[in-house]
């Protein structure tokens, strides 16, 4: 949430000008963000409405809980999605070498069953070592990771 607020003022505007006065003016400008108003913001809101500022803070935990509680159930997901990835890959992977090593042993194919087993192995190598990189440049890239470099 992003609030703004813009004060101007303005000396010629309370006393009539004449020809030879210059013209003075005051602009100011405030900006901040983040789920609660300012504190001075609080208290208006209080002094209109009494009982507003602590349901403004209400609603606010409220939506942080349920912003923490959609997070979890996220990660939780990510994890559970990881974990199937991981089996359903690997048995993949081993039905593909178990099936090229009978393929070049009984069936009479050595160089086809040679081939699907070390591409295989080849393939599950490479998702490693491209993980394990893909992972080091995003701890590298993280904000937490720059600032223990320091």
């Amino acid at each position: 949430m992003s609030n703004k607020e813009k004060h101007r003022s303005s000396d010629a505007e309370s006393a009539p000008r004449t020809s030879n006065q210059p013209v003075k003016q005051a602009s100011f400008t405030a900006q901040y963000q983040g789920p609660l108003p300012l504190p001075a913001h609080l208290e208006e809101f209080e002094r209109i409405l009494p009982g507003a500022a602590e349901r403004i803070l209400s609603m606010v935990e409220k939506q942080s809980a349920h912003r923490q509680e959609i997070e979890k159930i996220v990660i939780r997901g990510d994890s559970r999605r990881s974990w199937i990835g991981l089996f359903v890959g690997g048995f993949l992977a081993m039905a593909c070498i178990v099936g090229g090593l009978l393929l070049a042993s009984y069936g009479g194919q050595p160089a086809a069953g040679a081939t699907i087993a070390t591409a295989s192995v080849v393939g599950l190598a490479g998702v490693f070592v491209y993980g394990t990189h893909s992972r080091r440049e995003e701890r590298q890239a993280s904000p937490i990771h720059r600032e223990a470099e320091k």
